[in-house]
């Protein structure tokens, strides 16, 4: 298992970005050593994946290699959808 302290600072860095707390974008998840399969599994975890999505699709280019996070993100607007259209 990779180091959990960067890990956990990896997602802070997306959140803060999304959050509008920090206008620079981290650096791809590879270049500091992060695996997108266990920061997938960290986001999963604090369900922050299609929030995370919104950030990695501006520095990941690979589409395929977010292809977990964006499912996760359709899957959160359908699921928003069906409970604003249930109100």
């Amino acid at each position: 298992m990779q180091n959990e302290r960067t890990l956990n600072t990896y997602l802070i860095s997306l959140l803060k970005v999304f959050a509008g707390q920090d206008e620079e974008l981290p650096v791809r998840p590879e270049e500091n050593g992060i695996s997108l399969e266990e920061l997938y599994k960290l986001c999963q975890m604090h369900n922050v994946t299609a929030i995370s999505y919104t950030v990695l699709k501006q520095i990941e280019p690979d589409e395929n290699a977010l292809k977990k996070f964006k499912e996760a993100m359709v899957g959160a607007v359908f699921r928003s959808t069906l409970l604003d259209n249930a109100i």
